[in-house]
């Protein structure tokens, strides 16, 4: 959730799911405009993510949605923690 002066207020429902720190997936639900599906995969310091948001609002008549490619490189190594925690 999360808005800005002179903009609507906005806001985002996500599910994600990790398999073993290596494959994730989420679907989203953005402001009632788009669903967008998403399947990642990470190797060592290194991502690749794919999502196809499909439009669900009015402008689907002018738009048939978007393909996203993200990759990305984890530049710092996390440090290791005495505490466990699923999230961190």
């Amino acid at each position: 959730m999360y808005f800005a002066k002179s903009s609507p207020f906005k806001f985002d429902l996500i599910a994600n799911y990790n398999y073993s720190n290596t494959f994730s997936t989420s679907l989203s639900l953005s402001r009632a405009d788009a669903i967008v599906f998403s399947l990642g995969y990470k190797y060592d310091r290194f991502t690749i993510n794919y999502a196809f948001d499909f439009v669900i609002s009015r402008i689907r008549n002018v738009s048939s949605g978007a393909h996203e490619i993200t990759l990305g490189v984890f530049l710092f190594s996390k440090k290791s923690s005495d505490i466990s925690s699923p999230m961190f």
